[in-house]
């Protein structure tokens, strides 16, 4: 009876010990920066939304990681999962004074934000604390770091994972005439 009670106790500190790490043992926790994560599972492609002119020759993806923490989930105060975004565009040199901004929003639309812009192909990387949320890409005339939304052309969007899911009660399937 005696050894069940100290189970607890030597799991404990072997864990400590090892880091955490097991031996191919899928019930022990690792370290998520030594797994690798599937880019088709959880970063977002850019696409064009139609009405790009032809002679763009934009593409791009987002990459998600987890922000630099000692915690395995970061959050916010009020429990909204923090994440990392660094998105990667190939695009060429932008012309006539514009830049191509990258802009983030959840599906209302409201509040846009403005992570950050370029000139040309490049990374732009920030923080994001949303569950569901939009990625926008476009075109503008060298806007002040305060614009509140954007003003030119929607060149590339894409949508979070946890945004395409979507409630059964708003399913085409159980809203129709019945």
């Amino acid at each position: 009876m005696r050894s069940l009670q100290l189970l607890p106790v030597v799991w404990a500190a072997w864990l400590v010990l090892s880091g955490g790490r097991g031996s191919g043992n899928p019930l022990l926790c690792v370290p998520s920066d030594t797994v690798s994560h599937s880019r088709a599972y959880y970063d977002i492609d850019l696409r064009s939304p139609g009405s790009t002119p032809a002679r763009e020759a934009l593409s791009g993806y987002v990459e998600i990681t987890k922000p630099s923490s000692v915690f395995p989930i970061t959050v916010t105060t009020s429990g909204v999962e923090v994440r990392q975004l660094s998105i990667v565009l190939d695009a060429p040199a932008a012309e006539d004074g514009t830049i191509y901004v990258v802009w983030v929003a959840p599906p209302e639309l409201r509040p846009v934000r403005r992570l950050g812009s370029l000139r040309g192909s490049g990374t732009v990387s920030a923080s994001v604390a949303l569950n569901k949320f939009l990625v926008f890409v476009t075109r503008e005339r060298m806007p002040p770091q305060t614009a509140a939304t954007w003003e030119g052309p929607i060149l590339l969007k894409g949508k979070s994972r946890s945004g395409r899911m979507r409630s059964i009660t708003s399913h085409p399937q159980t809203t129709g005439p019945c």
